[in-house]
Formats: C-alpha cells, structure tokens, sequence
C-alpha cells in the first residue's frame, strides 16, 4: 500500500487526513521562547488572539529530519511505501529535512515531491495523490499527475494589514507605513515556489475583485479546475468569496480551509487566498470530481479546517 505524508502547511481538515490516512508533520510556531507544534499543542484561536499583541512577532521553523525520519519508518515498518508531499523548498526547509531524512534511509520506497506551493495549494496535490493511491496508481504514476497540476497551481491572495509582513521581515518600514496611510491592499500569488506581486489597489472590495479577476485569466485556457479557498478569521467574506468562485469559474469543487499559525503568522488575521490546480482530467487522466474526493467538505462552511 502507498501512504502519503504532508506537512501541516497544507491545512487540511482532522476529517479529511482521516479519510485519507494522510500523515501529517507538524511544523513549530515559536512565541515568546516557547515552540509549540502546529495542529499539536496550540490552537487556532488561542493563536490569533496572542498574535496582535506578540512582542516580537512569533516565528516558525521546519520540522527535524528525526521527526520525518518516524513516520517514514512507522509505514515502512508496515510494509507500505511513502510519497511525501510538501510545502515548496523556496518558503520553507521543511522539504530539505524530509530529504535529509530520507539519505539516512537509503533503499527505502521513499519519494519526496516538491509542490511549488502552500496551503490549500499543498493541500490539493496531496488530496490529488492520496485519491490516486487509493485508485491503485503507482508511486511513479502520482509523481507524474502531481507534475502536471504542479506546474499549473497557483494561490492567488490579500492581506488586510502589511503590519505583519513588514513585522515579518517581508517588506520594508517605509512600504508598510505608506500603505497603512493610503490603505493599499496588495494582491500577491505564489506560483513555482515564488512570491509575486499582482497587483495593489486601495480598498479590500477591490482587492478581491482584481484577485477574482486573475482567477478568471487562469482559467482562460479551458479545461476543469479545483479550487481551494483559504482564511483567517473571515469565514462570512470568505462564504461570499466562495460563492462567486462556483459560479464564475469551471471547477468541480472548492477545499474551503482555515490558514494556520505557521502561515497566519506572516499575512495576519484578514488574509484571504483562493488556489487553483487543473483537475486531473484535464490531462485525460480518469478522476473523480473534486467534489467528490472532498465529500461534505464540497459545500463552504464556517467552520476551520
């Protein structure tokens, strides 16, 4: 049997890691000289109240090759192979400890996959790879159809402050303080691993606007698409937001997720990013339907995922 492993970047829902028998290894959120464990040992909520008034701004790190190194040997040891799926190694070094664990495990079947993203972007390529592997396709053949959608995903999304990226270390005083005084609202992508800036505009309607727009542009080449919808602490814009997105754009489903710590902690309560990966029919591939694959999960709701 094939068994997927992520990272707690990827945000997906107590319910669906179950369904799937995903692993999940948790990254750290550093407050105040205590590292807790996300998903683990600090909720959200207790989260987002201490961050508006954490002095200096909590930090995060990667999980220890020692922690990825015993979930693999716990599948292992059962006989099963592992595919483990994570947050793109241009954010994080969270990839780089699951392939230092990895060259402490030769001849292992053990393959590391890269997603180029975050979030509900992460977190639909391992939803894509565990549907699969319980579809019976190879290790070798999920590799290639998580390629394919790699190189196509993208997370579009907002912030309602640059308070906690200047905080961050993201970008500079200056950039934040013009920005608060003329309440600019940036919209950012990540795509291939990258940070990009696409575009700044004055108020939060239109920043979700220009963001459904590029979404819109996306989509222009044809073909079905999944959607995740990701937040923080915005769950009736984000209810909203959804809606539009059904509608307006060819997808079979819609990940609706709340942003964890590690994540939250750089863009702040108020961010909001909707990700697109192309279905796997798109490459003539037979699939289920996102809504499908997500069950309840098909339909937004308010409560975290």
């Amino acid at each position: 049997m094939l068994r997927i492993v992520t990272d707690s970047s990827a945000n997906l829902s107590a319910r669906l890691v179950q369904q799937y028998n995903i692993s999940v290894v948790p990254l750290n959120i550093h407050i105040a000289e205590q590292c807790y464990q996300e998903g683990i040992n600090l909720s959200q909520e207790e989260f987002y109240r201490r961050l508006p008034e954490s002095r200096p701004l909590p930090t995060t790190s990667q999980p220890s090759a020692g922690q990825f190194q015993e979930v693999y040997q716990r599948i292992l040891s059962d006989g099963d192979e592992v595919l483990s799926v994570h947050l793109s190694s241009r954010l994080s070094g969270t990839y780089a400890s699951a392939a230092s664990a990895q060259s402490m495990m030769p001849g292992v079947p053990l393959t590391l996959f890269d997603s180029g993203t975050v979030s509900v972007g992460l977190g639909m390529l391992v939803l894509a790879a565990a549907k699969a592997a319980q579809e019976g396709f190879t290790r070798e053949e999920i590799v290639a159809l998580l390629e394919k959608m790699a190189a196509r995903t993208i997370i579009y999304f907002t912030v309602d402050t640059l308070e906690y990226l200047h905080r961050g270390g993201r970008i500079g005083a200056a950039t934040a303080w013009v920005g608060t005084i003329l309440q600019l609202k940036p919209v950012l992508a990540i795509q291939h691993g990258e940070v990009l800036a696409s575009g700044r505009v004055r108020t939060r309607k239109r920043a979700l606007s220009h963001l459904l727009a590029l979404l819109v542009e996306h989509c222009a080449g044809g073909g079905d698409w999944w959607a995740g919808v990701a937040h923080v602490q915005r769950d009736k814009e984000v209810a909203r937001l959804t809606d539009t997105v059904r509608q307006e754009l060819p997808i079979t489903g819609v990940l609706d997720a709340e942003i964890g710590p590690v994540i939250g902690t750089h863009g702040g309560p108020g961010t909001i990013g909707v990700a697109l990966s192309p279905a796997p029919s798109t490459f003539h591939i037979d699939f289920p339907p996102f809504s499908v694959i997500l069950g309840h999960e098909a339909a937004p709701s308010a409560s975290p995922g």
